[in-house]
């Protein structure tokens, strides 16, 4: 079996909106990954920052529909928020000053640094200069 992998954001944000460029890769992404039943990972950060871009009315159901799903399917594991994972994250942003990492971002990395996961589906490339394979 595959070892989990991470969803982030802009993953989510291009599986949702068919106006998005890489639209088309991320649904390619989700058909692989419900057909291997492969283990994945995302965080209440992540879904709030989904449930923020996906704010507007035109968007507002799919945001819904899409946390409800993730949250409901027992191969996504959905990491929740805690004081201690926030002070870790916070001390990786402000120690990454050359970086213009957002604090979602750190706390991914430091999710999937505690958990060994090594891939991700995103289109955001402070995932490689963290170190993680994109896979989209």
């Amino acid at each position: 079996m595959l070892p989990a992998i991470f969803l982030d954001t802009s993953y989510l944000l291009a599986l949702v909106s068919s106006h998005d460029a890489s639209h088309d890769r991320a649904l390619e992404g989700a058909r692989g990954l419900a057909a291997s039943r492969r283990k994945s990972v995302t965080t209440e950060a992540v879904l709030f920052e989904l449930c923020n871009g996906l704010s507007r009315k035109p968007w507002r159901q799919s945001a819904v529909d899409i946390v409800r799903a993730l949250r409901t399917n027992a191969d996504v594991v959905v990491v929740p928020n805690s004081s201690t994972l926030l002070t870790r994250s916070f001390e990786l942003f402000a120690n990454r000053l050359d970086k213009e990492w957002s604090l979602t971002d750190c706390l991914s990395f430091i999710v999937m640094q505690d958990q060994g996961l090594k891939q991700v589906l995103t289109t955001d490339h402070h995932f490689r200069q963290a170190g993680f394979e994109i896979v989209l």
